[in-house]
This record gives C-alpha cells, sequence and structure tokens, in this order.
C-alpha cells in the first residue's frame, strides 16, 4: 500500500497533524491534564515533514522561503 504524495492526500494529513498539535496544546487548558513534551515534539516535527513535502510539490525552496521572511519580518519590526 503506498500513499501519493499529491496536494491533496499532503494537505488533508497536514491538518491532521495540526490537529494533533492543538490537542496536546489542549491538554493543560481543558482537560487538566499534563502536556507530553515529548508528543508535541513528535507532531511538530509530523507538520513540518508535510509542509516541507508541499513546498517539494511546488518545487520552493523552503530554506529561502524561511529566510526570506525572518527578513521581511526583521524590516517590519525595525519601523
Amino acid at each position: 500500500f503506498v500513499v501519493k504524495h499529491n496536494i491533496n492526500n499532503t494537505f488533508i494529513h497536514l491538518i491532521e497533524e495540526l490537529g494533533e498539535v492543538a490537542h496536546e496544546l489542549n491538554k493543560p487548558n481543558i482537560r487538566n491534564e499534563d502536556l507530553n513534551k515529548e508528543h508535541l515534539e513528535d507532531e511538530l516535527a509530523d507538520l513540518l515533514v508535510f509542509i516541507a513535502r508541499i513546498a517539494n510539490l511546488y518545487n520552493i525552496d523552503l530554506e529561502d522561503a524561511i529566510k526570506n521572511k525572518l527578513k521581511t519580518i526583521e524590516l517590519r519590526l525595525r519601523k
């Protein structure tokens, strides 16, 4: 069984992983449970994997995109 990495499947998986991050972050506030930092770390890594897959599908250099965004933010903060 092979999963195709097309935009629809990848985006759906990204949203699923975002939901898992939200679930973990809500534990202390809503469920009165301790946040599991290791689980949160794993879920955040999953998010980054799916973001990287989307970037690859569109031939976007994610490292360059992040550097450019950080420059834009830095310039905005200087004003």
